[in-house]
């Protein structure tokens, strides 16, 4: 029996703080492996997380499930309404040297759709706490982990 659940969250009103992702007590669990076990976390509006660990420490498994790519064996997971999906690519695919942080993000233009409504990219880019300058720079010419960070991104939504 499959005791998992995920369902939208409530809306929070403006200006509440309340959870935009919330998991509890998340097991997974592959092929008699534990992946996961009793995992509990609640990430609020406009928080910034980050998830360090060893390798097969469970990030990718738990970035899976929060994603909704994957869904817990045991326990629930609470998304809000309003949260769009994202991409991670760890095999770098988007991180060709030559290619601006624009062409990754919004395929070469100014603007970017999150959640229906337009954004300029520069703007989004501080939302995110990078400098809005790089949006024309070249990938290549990014230090550190800034452009890993790029791509962690809305996923497009094809009209």
């Amino acid at each position: 029996m499959n005791s998992s659940s995920v369902e939208p969250a409530p809306t929070a009103a403006p200006g509440d703080q309340a959870g935009a992702l919330e998991v509890s007590d998340v097991t997974v669990r592959f092929a008699g492996l534990t992946a996961l076990d009793g995992v509990s976390l609640t990430a609020a509006q406009r928080q910034v997380t980050g998830i360090i660990g060893p390798n097969g420490a469970g990030k990718t498994t738990l970035l899976k499930l929060l994603t909704g790519e994957l869904a817990p064996d045991s326990g629930k997971v609470t998304r809000a309404k309003t949260l769009s999906g994202i991409v991670i690519d760890q095999q770098r695919k988007l991180m060709e040297p030559q290619r601006r942080v624009k062409d990754v993000l919004a395929n070469g233009g100014d603007w970017i759709d999150v959640r229906g409504h337009k954004k300029h990219i520069k703007g989004y880019l501080k939302e995110f706490l990078f400098d809005p300058a790089i949006a024309d720079a070249p990938i290549g010419s990014l230090s550190g982990g800034i452009p890993h960070g790029i791509v962690a991104r809305p996923r497009r939504r094809n009209h």
